[in-house]
């Protein structure tokens, strides 16, 4: 007996959550010199011949994965009672829905660059994304404190600049350190004008609705 299966496989890299993913797979075999063709069928299918079968189809669910980068190379000199000093990240969608993303800074102790270690403690932390009108933050132009629908699309852009920005005490010196890092918490897209639902637990051992995201 000899058995060829054909399936069809989707040209994207990874198929969009809410996508319905439908195949037929189709069994060639010989059995004493009589060639027959079945094709499948979600319930199984023993009638021979094309048409006979019937397409499995599901539906793609959400495939959450990004990334956050520091885009700085080096540490940032500040000083004492500067406003505003700022630090940038690049978030990165590489799921397979657009997302909303909540956006936490924090004071932590890790300085990323060399010793020494963290010793104070920036203060007024605010986080905001870059609008794209011009490059840089601009308290005027970078208001946003959330990535509000951010593509999954690389050719569309799936990436946002943001800042995080702090007031520094008046009592810092030469060589004071202050690390700062950026939390991110996807949640859901799909509003335009408002922030989504953060997604708090992952649902991947619930048991599986094939109709559904």
């Amino acid at each position: 007996m000899c058995v060829v299966a054909c399936l069809l496989v989707s040209a994207k890299t990874y198929a969009e959550a809410g996508d319905i993913v439908s195949n037929i797979a189709t069994a060639t075999f010989t059995v004493s010199g009589i060639s027959a063709t079945v094709e499948s069928s979600p319930t199984g299918n023993s009638i021979a011949g094309i048409g006979n079968g019937l397409a499995t189809q599901f539906t793609v669910d959400n495939r959450i994965n990004f990334n956050i980068s520091l885009l700085e190379t080096s540490e940032i000199s500040v000083q004492p009672s500067q406003t505003t000093a700022v630090i940038r990240f690049q978030l990165t969608n590489v799921g397979n829905a657009i997302q909303d993303f909540v956006l936490t800074p924090l004071n932590t102790v890790a300085n990323p660059f060399a010793p020494p270690l963290d010793n104070f403690n920036p203060t007024n932390l605010q986080v905001f994304v870059e609008s794209g009108a011009n490059a840089g933050y601009q308290a005027s132009e970078d208001t946003a404190t959330f990535v509000n629908e951010l593509n999954f699309d690389a050719g569309i852009g799936n990436t946002a600049i943001i800042y995080v920005v702090a007031d520094i005490p008046a009592g810092v010196v030469v060589n004071d350190v202050a690390a700062l890092a950026l939390v991110s918490q996807v949640a859901v897209g799909g509003n335009g004008a408002a922030q989504g639902a953060i997604i708090a637990s992952d649902d991947a051992g619930s048991v599986n609705d094939i109709n559904n995201v």
